[in-house]
C-alpha cells in the first residue's frame, strides 16, 4: 500500500498585473507546468534559499578553529564573526 501526498488545503490569494501573471504563465508554460505547480515551486525554492542563507555560511578552517577556542569573541562582534580585525 503506497502513502498518499498530504492533502493541500490551505490556499494563497495573490493580486497582481496582468504582464506579471503573463510572465509567470508563460514560465510556468517553459516548464510543463501549471500556473499554481510554478508559483508553488518556485516560492519554496526562494524560500529554502533565503532560510538558508540565514542558517548555514562559509567560514575559513582557521576562523573556525579561532571560533572554537573564544566563540564569545565571536558572539555580538560583527567585525570578528566576519573576518575583519580592527
Amino acid at each position: 500500500m503506497s502513502k498518499s501526498a498530504p492533502r493541500r488545503e490551505e490556499r494563497l490569494v495573490v493580486r497582481l498585473t496582468a504582464e506579471s501573471k503573463a510572465l509567470l504563465l508563460k514560465a510556468a508554460a517553459t516548464e510543463n507546468k501549471s500556473l499554481s505547480a510554478f508559483v508553488l515551486d518556485s516560492g519554496l525554492t526562494a524560500a529554502d534559499q533565503v532560510l538558508a542563507n540565514r542558517t548555514e555560511f562559509e567560514i575559513s578552517s582557521d576562523r573556525y578553529h579561532a571560533f572554537l577556542q573564544e566563540p564569545q569573541d565571536f558572539v555580538g562582534n560583527p567585525e570578528r564573526s566576519s573576518g575583519h580585525q580592527p
